[in-house]
């Protein structure tokens, strides 16, 4: 690969790549607060006590029930961007994802400690959490460049509409 498309690409794979990890850190957050709100802390709790009984593979199952309840969802949503609904479509896509991030991240914690017995999981997770903190490294020269652009562009901003209050006060 060529050095000039090297750096952007790694820029992008690097930003897509953290734009999911927030992604997965939040809709698990909101699962966790769904699951603390709703009356679904038993069904949680069951969870918990029936995957002790699990071996480490057979835990690794548990991680088709997202995929069976949202693939679906997905054909549905799918059936109506080919119908012509586009917002309701790419609507229904979203949600889906959105529920499929959140489920696996709280799936994945519950399961994280016997999951992590398998050598190659642990290999892969402490992989991804390097890869994550690599992500961070190559991105924050531009996140510090776009801080200091927004902070120096926000004030100009109140300026203008300070200006325009005036000059409408003036037209009056």
């Amino acid at each position: 690969m060529k050095k000039k498309y090297k750096r952007p690409l790694l820029l992008a794979l690097a930003i897509i790549f953290l734009f999911e990890s927030w992604l997965w850190e939040k809709t698990g957050h909101a699962v966790r607060w769904l699951i603390r709100t709703l009356p679904i802390e038993r069904f949680a709790t069951y969870l918990r006590a029936e995957l002790d009984h699990l071996t480490p593979v057979q835990t690794l199952g548990i991680f088709v029930i997202p995929i069976a309840v949202l693939l679906p969802l997905k054909f549905v949503a799918l059936y109506m961007l080919t119908q012509g609904s586009i917002f309701s479509g790419i609507a229904t896509i979203i949600f889906a994802k959105l529920a499929g991030f959140g489920i696996t991240s709280f799936l994945f914690t519950v399961c994280k400690p016997k999951i992590l017995q398998l050598r190659w999981a642990k290999w892969t997770y402490e992989h991804c959490l390097i890869w994550r903190d690599k992500a961070h490294e190559l991105v924050k020269p531009y996140t510090r460049f776009l801080r200091r652009y927004i902070a120096m562009v926000k004030p100009r901003q109140n300026l203008v509409g300070k200006l325009r209050t005036q000059m409408h006060k003036m037209r009056q």
